[in-house]
């Protein structure tokens, strides 16, 4: 696929504070970029970065866009808009600056497509979702090929995370646009991205397709038990089965165990199975695991 941004060695600190460290990451044309990592991690320093409202000390990025204003827009934070004027009139003014001329009909269709009303009530009046959909809007009247998107979901209610999202894959799909989305709400994440980014600590530690990811997503076989002793010994030597005790009375296992081997040989040691159950992992035990493992999973 053809790459749209590609960053190298970035680096960059605030004083004594080295908040990225030789950050390498690929977003291809038509990506839903997940941009995952802990808060402070570095994400929004790194889209300061790309979009050029800060410079870093070493390294570089390549975008391959159109050089045109409005190709590539972000949201970085808050949506930049004027609560005491009507949808309408900040699109107005987006399109005034941007220089577009004859802008009635591409604003009333972008309010449409962002479902939006064509009226005169302030976006003051909005609710956050609402005024999420509105700043989109306004990046959407540059005819974007890039849309970086820092925390979309933040602070909205079920509703409003639901609106967001579909309305990023609406855009995704049927426009073309590739994006960029920071997020901490995961399960949110996991249900339009396509690529992913992990960040921790200042450094890119995994990219990987989203297809990957839930291709090779680990089940988990919990166990609940009257008592756990000798449970460990029995999985790992006589199954050769990964065991992870969880409480005095739950382990889990990787592998998928034979129901009445594993009663006969817990009965040798006096352990009766109370309950089974299996589950497959999320997006968050993804990103925590590679945490643990130092981003080799």
């Amino acid at each position: 696929m053809e790459e749209l941004l590609k960053v190298s060695g970035i680096n960059m600190s605030f004083g004594k504070f080295h908040i990225l460290k030789d950050v390498y990451m690929t977003v291809h044309k038509g990506d839903v970029y997940g941009f995952v990592g802990r808060n402070g991690a570095g994400k929004t320093t790194l889209i300061r970065v790309i979009t050029g409202l800060i410079t870093a000390q070493s390294g570089s990025y390549e975008l391959n866009v159109s050089k045109r204003l409005g190709a590539v827009t972000a949201i970085v934070e808050a949506p930049a808009i004027k609560t005491g004027m009507s949808g309408y009139n900040n699109l107005k003014l987006q399109a005034m600056l941007l220089g577009i001329k004859d802008y009635d009909q591409k604003i009333k269709d972008t309010l449409e497509l962002v479902d939006l009303p064509n009226d005169n009530k302030k976006a003051g009046n909005y609710s956050l979702g609402m005024r999420q959909r509105l700043a989109i809007a306004c990046a959407l009247l540059g005819d974007p090929e890039l849309m970086i998107l820092d925390e979309p979901a933040n602070g909205l209610d079920p509703k409003g995370m639901v609106e967001i999202r579909e309305l990023i894959t609406k855009l995704n799909k049927e426009k073309g646009i590739t994006f960029i989305i920071s997020s901490h709400i995961l399960s949110e994440l996991d249900k339009m991205a396509t690529t992913y980014g992990f960040i921790e600590n200042g450094h890119v530690i995994k990219e990987i397709n989203a297809e990957d990811i839930h291709a090779n997503n680990e089940i988990k076989f919990i166990y609940k038990v009257n008592k756990i002793d000798g449970v460990k010994e029995i999985l790992e030597n006589k199954f050769n089965a990964k065991c992870d005790i969880i409480d005095s009375k739950t382990f889990t296992t990787d592998k998928e165990l034979d129901a009445l081997d594993l009663g006969l040989a817990f009965r040798e040691i006096g352990v009766k199975i109370e309950s089974f159950e299996q589950e497959k992992e999320e997006l968050e035990d993804y990103f925590i695991n590679l945490l643990k493992e130092g981003g080799n999973k």
